[in-house]
């Protein structure tokens, strides 16, 4: 398995771990590669999406999605 290894800065470090079979969020239409929590136990997940009206990082069902 691939891991990913992020510093988010003062919320704190994150690792990445990628899923067997990454999951499409049909209605939001991007899709979840990597899965992992931060230090302090802030929920991160990897995505890809090629809309270009969307900023990343941002929040999506309490956890930070980052653009990979």
């Amino acid at each position: 398995m691939n891991t990913i290894n992020i510093d988010l800065g003062w919320l704190g470090k994150v690792v990445l771990e990628e899923f067997e079979t990454p999951y499409e969020v049909a209605l939001c239409k991007f899709k979840v590669t990597h899965d992992g929590y931060t230090e302090s136990g802030i929920r991160v997940h990897a995505v890809i999406d090629d809309r270009d009206f969307v900023t990343y990082p941002c929040i999506w069902q309490n956890a930070i999605l980052i653009k990979i």
